[in-house]
């Protein structure tokens, strides 16, 4: 039992290394929804076909929750700030299809809900 206890223990460690890791690293982005008392969020992102696909870990994450009330949100990656419109994507394909990009960028996925990020007209891409 104590070896048990001791391997969770070590797993959880390296899980929130892990998790610590990539929220620092350039892979990692901050989304900035429009509720006044929104604090910027970092996620984990993906490019496919003119799109940003992002995964909420579950459909009650507040900046998921703000996004979709209040669609019109900032990502920021690489000191550029761009505009996007956040959408659901409720369908079995569009959750295959974030998982399958968020594997193949950071090498797991999440049980979770699909966005997606349409760049808006009005995109600015000047430093944050």
């Amino acid at each position: 039992m104590r070896r048990v206890a001791i391997v969770l223990v070590g797993a959880s460690l390296a899980a929130l290394a892990f998790t610590l890791w990539t929220l620092e690293s350039s892979e990692v982005a901050v989304l900035v929804t429009r509720r006044a008392d929104a604090t910027p969020t970092h996620v984990w992102w993906a490019e496919h076909a003119g799109a940003i696909w992002l995964e909420a870990a579950t459909p009650q994450r507040e900046w998921l929750a703000d996004a979709l009330l209040r669609p019109d949100v900032e990502l920021v990656h690489a000191g550029q700030r761009a505009a996007y419109r956040a959408e659901r994507v409720g369908d079995g394909a569009g959750h295959t299809r974030v998982r399958s990009l968020l594997r193949e960028k950071y090498g797991f996925t999440l049980r979770s809900v699909a966005v997606r990020l349409l760049p808006r007209e009005s995109s600015s891409g000047g430093e944050s």
